[in-house]
């Protein structure tokens, strides 16, 4: 058979089990030849009948010289040419030489004899029953059942190979068992086939499925009275991962409804009896850790660790060197320079520790500072739980986001943001400590070729980017840097908030006119007043009427806009009027005609008599 055809309980279990199970044993039938061609070069055992057709080679040499093959006629008699016609069917071929012997001895004196079989006769047996192929078959004299049963392919899928008989006549020789040969190597039963042997195959026994973790997983023919241990056995037993306390059994109780029972494996468990359709699953082991942590990351040896009660992160670290990956001393001892003249390698500001909460089935991300609990500072420090996984990053490396940070973010730091542990209370001024923190940051990145380029830290100017969770908008929450880092003001020192709450995200820029800070920079190049405002608030200090409505009208499409930068849109106007003037305004040539020196000279006419100017109100409104 090319393919083994599938029975109904084969597909009653795959629906049970989601996933198909083979029938035990039937795989060794498949691409079977078609026809059975005996071996015939093979040693005759001595228990070999001898019968018509068969071929007897007789060699003699001394006072006789004798060369002779003799073939077994139907009567089942040979001829020796000066010895005369001997009758030797029946015998077997143990006892053919001295039978020879003998008969040549009457005759001659003093010579030596060899005797052994040439061509081997055909016998006819026939097949049955619920066999894959049957029908009539000529074997070779030496075969056997077996021999016969791999010939024949096998049962059918419905056929038992636990039972399997050889009827001679009207008895039954032997009933042999498949199971025998395939799991325990037995063979002890296999008797050699006589002409005219019967071979049937009678209709499959009870059956029961075993799946999960066991070395053969398959529908299995039970025979007699088979107990849970006795198939596991038939199995291979468990495998390495196998769960050895307990099976799930689900059988078909009076052919009518299905249940499921839950087995204990232990030795009652275990000579449970087994029904006709039981389907026994083994679960696995989980791949759960009841007492390890983790570290990897950026570190020497990324492996699982053995928790103990008090354990935290430094009991991970042995000494500095376990912070240092095998890549660096491999670049090391290859020669490798670095690309710039420093280079950190790792991120002592930041680092996670993944932990799963048990109370909402999640996963959650934590970060603290590598270096202040390498320290010994006890909130950095943290206390470990088993299944704990910490994380140690490179310090060019991209850091996820956490439950617990704020990130710092800029042009003055590259591309993406870095981010930091978030603790309650934390300030501005706790993420960033002075100047010289922030400056060593810009210069190294800067080297790297991370940062932008430009020559100086924006002072004057930086956000607060905060997430609302009440409506998931952003605020922008623009101060002072100069103010909260370099002259320490409490009220440019903002409160923080971590991604839990709402999500900060500290904004800084670079300029590219002075390399000094505000405080340093020559007097005279901007009122002092003006100088320590915020960022926005001093644009809008500083900013005109006129060039407030620009700005308003950055919104409008794209015609809008280019109309606007020629001449602001004024109150009270249409915008089709706006365009004719405009249009106007171009046709007609001097600064008289023009439409925005007239409104030039409009504005500051208003401006004089302290009217109120268009788009105060909106300023006014704006944070």
């Amino acid at each position: 058979m090319d393919l083994v055809e599938e029975n109904e309980f084969q597909a009653f279990v795959a629906q049970a089990t989601g996933r198909r199970l083979p029938m035990f044993g039937y795989n060794l039938f498949t691409g079977v030849p078609t026809t059975f061609a005996p071996v015939d070069r093979v040693p005759v055992t001595p228990d070999y009948v001898i019968g018509p057709g068969d071929q007897i080679l007789i060699r003699a040499w001394g006072q006789v010289d004798v060369d002779f093959a003799a073939t077994v006629d139907r009567n089942g008699q040979i001829t020796i040419p000066r010895v005369g016609t001997l009758t030797v069917a029946g015998l077997r071929f143990q006892d053919l030489h001295g039978f020879l012997r003998n008969a040549i001895g009457r005759i001659y004196r003093n010579f030596e004899l060899n005797v052994t079989m040439g061509e081997l006769r055909s016998i006819q047996i026939f097949v049955v029953g619920h066999a894959a192929r049957p029908g009539s078959y000529t074997v070779s004299a030496l075969s056997t059942l077996v021999n016969a049963v791999f010939a024949s392919g096998g049962p059918s899928p419905r056929g038992s190979m636990r039972r399997i008989q050889l009827k001679r006549g009207n008895q039954t020789v032997v009933e042999f068992d498949m199971y025998d040969l395939l799991v325990f190597g037995d063979k002890s039963k296999d008797v050699r086939l006589l002409p005219g042997d019967v071979i049937y195959y009678p209709p499959i026994g009870p059956l029961a499925a075993l799946s999960g973790s066991v070395n053969t997983q398959a529908i299995f023919e039970l025979k007699d009275r088979t107990s849970l241990d006795e198939l596991i056995r038939l199995a291979g037993g468990f495998t390495t991962i196998a769960h050895t306390q307990k099976a799930l059994v689900e059988r078909i109780v009076e052919r009518r409804v299905r249940r499921v029972e839950e087995l204990t494996l232990d030795a009652a468990g275990l000579s449970r009896l087994l029904a006709d359709g039981d389907v026994i699953t083994i679960a696995s082991i989980t791949p759960r850790f009841e007492n390890a942590v983790r570290l990897q990351g950026n570190v020497a040896a990324p492996a699982r660790y053995p928790w103990r009660p008090g354990m935290r992160v430094t009991d991970l670290l042995v000494d500095e060197n376990a912070l240092i990956p095998s890549a660096f001393w491999q670049r090391l001892n290859q020669g490798v320079i670095i690309p710039r003249y420093t280079q950190r390698e790792i991120n002592f500001d930041f680092a996670t520790l993944q932990r799963f909460d048990p109370k909402d089935m999640s996963s959650r991300l934590y970060a603290f500072n590598l270096g202040k609990a390498i320290r010994g500072d006890p909130t950095e420090n943290m206390l470990l739980q088993p299944g704990d996984i910490v994380t140690i990053y490179g310090f060019d490396e991209a850091l996820p986001r956490t439950e617990n940070d704020v990130a710092l973010q800029g042009t003055i730091l590259g591309v993406g943001p870095r981010r930091f542990p978030w603790r309650p209370g934390m300030r501005l001024r706790d993420l960033i400590p002075d100047a010289k923190w922030l400056t060593e940051y810009y210069r190294y990145w800067l080297a790297t070729g991370g940062a932008s380029g430009r020559t100086e830290i924006n002072w004057d100017y930086a956000a607060l980017a905060r997430l609302k969770p009440e409506d998931l908008s952003r605020q922008l929450l623009p101060f002072d840097l100069g103010r909260a880092i370099l002259q320490q003001d409490a009220t440019q020192n903002l409160a923080l908030r971590a991604r839990r709450r709402d999500h900060d995200l500290l904004e800084g820029r670079c300029r590219g006119t002075a390399a000094a800070p505000p405080d340093l920079r020559a007097a005279g190049r901007r009122s002092p007043a003006r100088r320590h405002l915020p960022g926005a608030a001093r644009r809008d200090a500083a900013a005109t009427p006129c060039a407030r409505r620009r700005r308003d009208a950055a919104g409008l499409p794209l015609r809008r806009r280019v109309l606007a930068r020629i001449h602001p849109p004024h109150p009270g106007r249409a915008p089709q009027a706006r365009d004719r003037t405009a249009r106007a305004g171009h046709s007609a040539g001097g600064d008289r005609a023009h439409p925005a020196g007239d409104h030039r000279r409009r504005c500051r006419g208003r401006k004089a008599r302290g009217g109120a100017q268009p788009g105060d109100a909106r300023a006014a409104a704006r944070p």
